[in-house]
């Protein structure tokens, strides 16, 4: 199985990705896939575009919304930061890895 490494550089405009601008990153960008034709979910925040991106599903579906999500072993009906420290709690109790 191919080893594949996802590079995703939030709000980064493509147009600056010049080797002027950015040689390392534009000769990096050179040797793999560049993805040209992709639109972000709405609202456009990182968490939840990431989330969206390896899922395949829109904010509804995978329950974070802007930089926040709904963890019911938590609280049933309040949103929590991505950046809790709580969320290294419910990890280590679900005996989970917990990747940001």
């Amino acid at each position: 199985m191919p080893r594949i490494v996802l590079v995703v550089f939030d709000g980064l405009n493509p147009e600056l990705v010049t080797p002027e601008l950015m040689p390392n990153l534009c000769t990096f960008s050179e040797g793999g896939v560049r993805l040209t034709n992709h639109r972000p979910v709405f609202p456009s925040v990182t968490r939840l575009n990431a989330a969206s991106m390896v899922t395949g599903c829109f904010p509804g579906t995978h329950g974070l919304h802007a930089n926040l999500s709904l963890v019911p072993d938590y609280h049933e009906t309040e949103l929590m930061d991505a950046l809790e420290p709580q969320l290294t709690e419910l990890r280590r109790k679900a005996g989970r890895v917990l990747l940001t």
